[in-house]
């Protein structure tokens, strides 16, 4: 067997690994750092959302009101497109945290609804309006559903249209059309208020409109309504006799004039007959007289009925 060099023997010296030496454990040290290791309590551990809030009001306390707006409006607005990509399935391990950092943002940064703007409302009710747009004061406004209150504002009985806006940083502005009151509708003993194209508004307070707008009754008396009222239109003088109107059989009219005389008009040609009403009233005094009724249903003659004395009805005479 080759002996080993003495350079050998020295380089595999230097190899080895030298021994370990194990130092005594002091045993009497061991109670005391048990003892002062219970005696310190640990900080409870905030999460990062926790620390961020924090750290995010601090910064915003410091800043100028109108600079801190602007930083606010584009880290909210950078969470509302973290926010959709989420929702949409590209990030889902982020949607809840991104719910509970916009919800803290807005908290933290006040853009939470403090006014509520609304312009156009006349009949419908200040109650059923904010119950409709369905947003408290200090609600986060982002979390408010424009096109969800809309829906719900256009289904109100008066309102005939609406538009629904967020103004940041923190007021609802809502604007409303409302129907026109046009005429009253009577049928089937019930009166309806209703639009010039026949559509109903609303039967609940439609008695405060009896002597502003024209009452017709009957069925079918709502869709011819608008055609009637334009005819009256061009002659003055009778519309300002007439206290209502009688839509008969879905065919014609007949006019109850504020004497208790009642006016029967053709299926045709309603703007002759209502000339030759005017004419007789020029020429005759018409609407002075006690008559029971005015047939105009011919287009040759004119049948005026007088009032009897006993209150019956006349023999009619032609005209």
């Amino acid at each position: 067997m080759r002996p080993l060099s003495s350079d050998r023997t020295a380089r595999n010296a230097r190899r080895a690994r030298p021994e370990r030496t194990v130092r005594p454990a002091r045993v009497a040290d061991a109670p005391e750092r048990t003892k002062a290791r219970a005696t310190v309590r640990r900080r409870p551990q905030r999460s990062r959302m926790v620390r961020f809030r924090e750290w995010l009001g601090e910064r915003m306390a410091r800043m100028k009101p109108g600079r801190s707006a602007y930083i606010l409006a584009a880290i909210v607005l950078g969470l509302c497109g973290i926010g959709g990509l989420a929702y949409g399935g590209y990030f889902k391990p982020v949607a809840a945290a991104y719910e509970s950092a916009a919800a803290g943002l807005l908290s933290a940064s006040g853009m939470t609804v403090s006014a509520i703007d609304v312009r156009g409302r006349v009949y419908t009710t200040r109650e059923e309006l904010r119950a409709a747009i369905g947003v408290e004061q200090g609600s986060p406004i982002l979390d408010f559903d424009v096109e969800a209150a809309r829906a719900r504002i256009e289904a109100l009985a008066w309102v005939d249209d609406a538009r629904v806006m967020r103004l940041l940083p923190g007021t609802i502005f809502v604007e409303i059309v409302e129907k026109r009151p046009f005429a009253l509708w009577q049928v089937d003993g019930q009166v309806w208020l209703i639009e010039e194209d026949g559509g109903l508004i609303t039967r609940e307070d439609a008695a405060r409109f009896a002597g502003t707008v024209p009452l017709v009754v009957g069925e079918g008396a709502e869709s011819k309504v608008a055609e009637l009222i334009a005819a009256l239109a061009q002659e003055r003088t009778v519309a300002a006799n007439v206290a209502s109107a009688v839509r008969v059989g879905g065919r014609r009219w007949d006019l109850i004039l504020v004497t208790g005389a009642r006016v029967k008009l053709p299926e045709s040609n309603l703007a002759d007959a209502l000339k030759d009403l005017a004419r007789l009233d020029a020429e005759q005094g018409l609407f002075a007289k006690d008559i029971e009724s005015v047939d105009l249903r011919l287009p040759d003659r004119i049948t005026v009925v007088p009032r009897a004395p006993g209150g019956g009805a006349a023999e009619g005479e032609d005209t």
